[in-house]
């Protein structure tokens, strides 16, 4: 038996301890006797490589494409993949991430793909609840994980790099007009008053007519889903990734006492993936309500944060722009 049939063996063997189904395990070992190499040692790694990064085209047609498995199953499975878990602070973590068995991608060429991805889970998220509100922990807080390769991208800078995040001297919000021109993919505005939150206090005496307001562009997807990124007025990206450490096992740190207030300001006006489009009973039963505090899905440093830092009320913020779009127009 040859050296390479014996790694495709083993890897087989791995795919099945790591909870894949034996249809996704059947697709993986197609894409390799597809290109008849079987003798290639460096392709069967790079085949390897792909079906653990999330959102590659082979890890697609592996979660996604075996049509006698429920919509409920494929969830989780991927949860399963991932090493899903509701740590002591009611954050999501996932362990195979953290350990490295399974990535995110990086770099344009793999986020094009990831973006067939992104759609194509959020109609697992809108089979499952097609006529039901989203009720599932899981499913809520993926949301934030699914953005976070976005964050990441927006960020990169070959020249500088942090506390394992990329920063960037240039304006970031130039920058992503930028990338998304290269990337080919479409984005609009949508109302940003929910991630334009402030103190008790501040809302109480800021004279809001002179506020500088951040902006929420919406990333539109194939099938109409969006995610969103959040820009401040120096055109800086606002979100938890940017504040949200790691710990050295690569798990997140998910205790609220450890993030300063200014972090917590991030936190609550973060971006997110929304399952539905903007508007509409869908998006408040899949978006809104289930990141309401009562629902309980929210993580603990997300609920210290949106208890900390208020939205501005509607009319308020109606009036705000309202006034500001005269002023820009005139």
């Amino acid at each position: 038996m040859s050296s390479t049939r014996q790694q495709l063996e083993m890897q087989v063997q791995t795919l099945r301890e790591e909870g894949w189904s034996e249809f996704a395990i059947s697709e993986y070992m197609q894409h390799i006797e597809a290109e008849s190499i079987l003798e290639n040692v460096t392709i069967i790694e790079d085949s390897w490589e792909a079906a653990h990064r999330i959102g590659s085209k082979l890890f697609n047609h592996m979660l996604f494409d075996d049509a006698e498995l429920a919509t409920d199953a494929k969830l989780n499975m991927f949860y399963r993949l991932l090493g899903a878990r509701i740590d002591q602070f009611n954050f999501m973590q996932l362990y195979r991430v953290a350990d490295k068995t399974f990535r995110f991608p990086a770099g344009e060429a793999e986020l094009i793909v990831y973006f067939q991805f992104v759609d194509q889970f959020v109609q697992l998220i809108q089979e499952k609840y097609a006529t039901r509100g989203l009720y599932d922990i899981w499913d809520h807080q993926m949301r934030y994980w699914l953005s976070l390769p976005i964050i990441d991208f927006i960020f990169i800078d070959e020249q500088t790099q942090q506390n394992g995040r990329f920063s960037s001297e240039r304006k970031q919000f130039e920058k992503w007009l930028e990338k998304t021109r290269i990337i080919h993919y479409p984005f609009g505005k949508s109302n940003p008053r929910l991630h334009n939150r402030y103190s008790k206090g501040e809302l109480e005496t800021i004279d809001m007519k002179t506020k500088d307001l951040n902006i929420k562009d919406q990333f539109i997807g194939d099938e109409g889903y969006h995610l969103e990124v959040v820009f401040n007025k120096d055109g800086k990206a606002i979100s938890q990734w940017n504040v949200l450490r790691e710990t050295v096992d690569g798990k997140i740190v998910s205790n609220p006492a450890e993030y300063s207030t200014p972090e917590l300001l991030q936190i609550a006006n973060t971006e997110s993936v929304n399952y539905a489009e903007i508007g509409g009973a869908d998006h408040n039963r899949l978006d809104v309500k289930p990141a309401n505090l009562m629902f309980g899905m929210e993580s603990l440093v997300r609920r210290r944060a949106k208890r900390a830092f208020k939205a501005i009320p509607i009319d308020q913020f109606n009036t705000i722009t309202r006034n500001k779009w005269a002023k820009n127009k005139a």
